[in-house]
């Protein structure tokens, strides 16, 4: 059994040693693949540069829909009046404000209104507040994919 050992070891030597002749040196602390510099007196290896792959062209994507008044009728359905608002600036002046109040928010005139539908931004300016009804204004009215901002 003793035998047997040693003859396993002193063959997996042999063979380390002789494997060794073929597997140039390397220093264990050089970085993953790292080559040192050649003697002095060899030239070193040719390599030639890898070609540059050219990347293919994204196709470009699909115009935007444009916006349909249909759009526009769907998305004024989403803004509900809740009511309306008159109060006067200072106390004890004559000259009210009326504020409408449109989704649990207050806006006064001129003020602009935005909502998001379909992925379509929809602005709108409050006009006119008077006996109880308001006039919105339509402004503008884009796609999200465009990557514009709307007015709040």
């Amino acid at each position: 059994m003793k035998k047997q050992i040693l003859t396993l070891i002193f063959s997996s030597l042999i063979s380390i040693s002789l494997g060794s002749e073929k597997a140039p040196v390397r220093d264990p602390f050089w970085p993953v693949g790292y080559q040192p510099p050649p003697p002095p007196g060899q030239e070193p290896p040719a390599v030639e540069p890898e070609p540059v792959k050219a990347e293919p062209e994204k196709p470009q994507p699909p115009p935007p829909k444009p916006v349909t008044g249909d759009d526009w009728k769907m998305a004024r359905k989403l803004l509900k009046v809740n009511g309306y608002a008159v109060g006067q600036k200072q106390e004890g002046a004559t000259e009210t404000t009326t504020v409408v109040i449109i989704n649990l928010k207050h806006y006064n005139t001129g003020e602009k209104i935005r909502i998001t539908h379909d992925s379509i931004d929809f602005v709108w300016r409050v006009g006119a507040i008077e006996n109880n009804t308001v006039e919105l204004i339509q402004e503008s009215a884009f796609r999200a994919e465009d990557g514009k901002k709307g007015a709040e």
